[in-house]
């Protein structure tokens, strides 16, 4: 889960005691209560963690959530699951990703695709609060926006 910490900047900015996690993933970090580099920025570890440390990381994620409020952004995706840039993508597979439909694994909500042009853009990961269910830009949600 991906949190925007820019309210705890006394904690995760230049200076705080947590800086070294701004902007990097860190659950590992977290659920081993370390601030070790090899540490951070290991997505496939967080699949590996034994029962304390998921629950140490659970914790967290609870307090971020809960007490903290720190808006959630979104997940990060392994870089070999993100799709090829060149890939093609039809008119049916941009309708059906309108945000209504599943959440596949490594998504927070449902995908969301816009088509401008001659691109595709997946506003799932930060364009849910524009593009979401009763957003204002929802109706271009799972469409070609191209005039």
């Amino acid at each position: 889960t991906v949190f925007d910490v820019s309210a705890g900047r006394d904690f995760y900015g230049p200076d705080g005691p947590y800086e070294c996690f701004a902007g990097r993933e860190c659950g590992v970090a977290l659920a081993k209560m370390s601030f070790d580099e090899a540490h951070l920025d290991d997505i496939a570890g967080c699949k590996t963690l034994n029962f304390g440390e998921k629950n140490e990381l659970d914790g967290w994620i609870e307090k971020f959530t809960y007490f903290r409020c720190y808006p959630v952004l979104g997940k990060l995706i392994p870089a070999d699951k993100i799709p090829s840039s060149d890939r093609i993508v039809s008119k049916e597979e941009i309708a059906k990703n309108d945000g209504l439909g599943e959440i596949p694994e490594g998504y927070a909500t449902p995908p969301i695709y816009i088509g401008a042009g001659s691109k595709v853009f997946d506003v799932s990961f930060g364009g849910v609060t524009f593009y979401g269910k009763d957003c204002s830009y929802n109706r271009f949600a799972g469409k070609n926006a191209s005039r």
